[in-house]
């Protein structure tokens, strides 16, 4: 069985208890105090405020090995957008909706219909799709 190291385990006045530790992990310092566990719980015991800090460092450790991605610069974040838009616009195209054929509904806009809905012929009507929608369809009629 390993032996437990509680130090940078201490004891609050009010009785709880908080842990404490400074490591170095790619050249980059972190320093962490807390007082609660991983889920937010408050350490009542030196035991659980050991195993929180046992746990808090493996997290950083854990955090330190992912990879950050490299930022983008808003000219490729538009090449990327136009990329996404030609392809939704080609699989639109082939999956050739009904909600296509409706005046001013964009590929873009059928696209999003169509993951919304689905399949609309499982409506039985058009206000069965509104009310899926959470919509109501009121008409107004006005006099001449």
């Amino acid at each position: 069985m390993s032996k437990i190291n509680n130090s940078g385990v201490f004891q609050l006045p009010n009785g709880f208890w908080a842990f404490r530790f400074r490591i170095t992990i790619n050249g980059r310092i972190i320093d962490t105090r807390k007082t609660k566990d991983e889920f937010g719980n408050l350490l009542k015991t030196k035991q659980s405020a050991t195993k929180a800090r046992e746990t808090a460092i493996r997290t950083a450790h854990l955090n330190s090995n992912k990879k950050e991605k490299p930022r983008m610069t808003v000219k490729e974040i538009y090449k990327e957008i136009e990329y996404t838009e030609k392809m939704i616009t080609k699989a639109i195209s082939k999956l050739n909706p009904p909600t296509l054929s409706i005046k001013g509904v964009s590929a873009i806009s059928a696209a999003i219909i169509l993951t919304e809905y689905g399949d609309v012929n499982r409506f039985s009507s058009p206000n069965a799709m509104l009310s899926f929608a959470g919509l109501e369809a009121i008409f107004y009629m006005h006099k001449p």
